[in-house]
């Protein structure tokens, strides 16, 4: 069963439709929300939220009546039923409410999934270190072969992060060849993934306006991606050099464990090829030893909403086009 659950919009984010989006609050805890259905909505007025959008609005007696229904639920089941916490019997879909004493989770597993997008521009504000750890910390329960969790993370801010960015940009510029630890593509891709990899750069500068001829512009944009888009944070995802495919496929899930759990705390992400395509500057830098992988890169931080670049979507093949049902 999917809840709408009512919410108090506290303050606008962007009203231009249709990406508008507001801050809304449930029981204290604040979430940006899609605000194309109720585009008339003010601070101070009430919402009914589901799936992450406000579907439309609601008078602040029925959310407080809809509010202490769900108290009451979770009391007649704790009543009825041997319940560890609360959290045993929350309506799916619902944020945490009063007197609940665990945090169930505020983002709707298939809305994280689906609502999660390579963001490319960031606002310039710190993200905690703390906030970082429990994303890991999360990010951690990643399944992996036998256990073997074979994923190591360097974290980098300030100073050596734009130390890499800067080395980076540098060997691009003066054309020294990319020298990844593993090979990410095939040298020929098949049709339609080649065809797909063009839509993507089309719809990329396409958002931006950058005409194809304009080769300046688009190494310009190119060349952010050695500085994460302006991240605060990157995240270095490395493995042990000898292990193999299999520890790759682990480090995905771990690498997709990590964008999810961002979202529970306002920030998203952008997961980057590009910061492997130098492994010796990264582990110089950071004083890493040549027995570490370098995977990927991952940019973290809070999103620019309002950069054009981050108001595209790539689009993905239907269920149809790549699954065959056998009995």
């Amino acid at each position: 069963m999917c809840l709408a659950v009512p919410g108090e919009v506290v303050e606008w984010i962007e009203r231009a439709s249709p990406f508008s989006s507001a801050k809304v609050e449930f029981a204290g805890i604040r979430r940006d929300v899609g605000m194309d259905c109720v585009p008339d909505a003010e601070p101070g007025d009430y919402v009914l939220v589901h799936a992450g959008v406000a579907i439309s609005r609601i008078d602040p007696e029925e959310a407080e009546r809809l509010l202490q229904t769900f108290d009451e639920a979770w009391t007649l089941a704790e009543r009825n039923a041997t319940i560890v916490n609360r959290a045993d019997v929350a309506p799916r879909h619902a944020p945490r409410l009063p007197n609940c004493p665990s945090k169930e989770p505020t983002v709707n597993v298939i809305e994280a999934i689906t609502g999660r997008a390579s963001t490319r521009a960031f606002l310039d504000k710190s993200v905690p270190r703390e906030t970082i750890s429990q994303v890991l910390d999360a990010a951690r329960w990643a399944p992996s072969g036998v256990n073997t969790q074979p994923w190591q993370v360097a974290v980098v801010s300030g100073t050596r992060k734009y130390q890499i960015g800067e080395a980076i940009v540098a060997a691009r510029l003066m054309g020294v060849e990319p020298n990844p630890d593993y090979t990410y593509y095939a040298d020929k891709l098949p049709a339609e993934m080649l065809e797909r990899k063009r839509a993507c750069g089309f719809a990329l500068y396409g958002a931006l306006g950058i005409e194809r001829q304009d080769k300046e512009r688009r190494q310009e944009q190119w060349l952010k991606n050695y500085h994460g888009f302006g991240a605060p944070v990157e995240l270095f995802v490395m493995i042990d050099a000898e292990l193999q495919a299999g520890s790759f496929l682990d480090t995905g899930m771990f690498v997709q464990n990590i964008m999810l759990a961002a979202r529970e705390y306002d920030l998203e992400t952008c997961p980057q090829a590009a910061m492997a395509e130098y492994p010796d500057i990264v582990r110089d830098v950071l004083e890493l030893p040549s027995s570490l992988c370098l995977v990927c890169g991952i940019a973290i931080g809070y999103p620019d909403r309002s950069d054009p670049v981050n108001c595209y979507r790539t689009d993905r093949e239907s269920v149809d086009g790549f699954t065959k049902w056998y009995e």
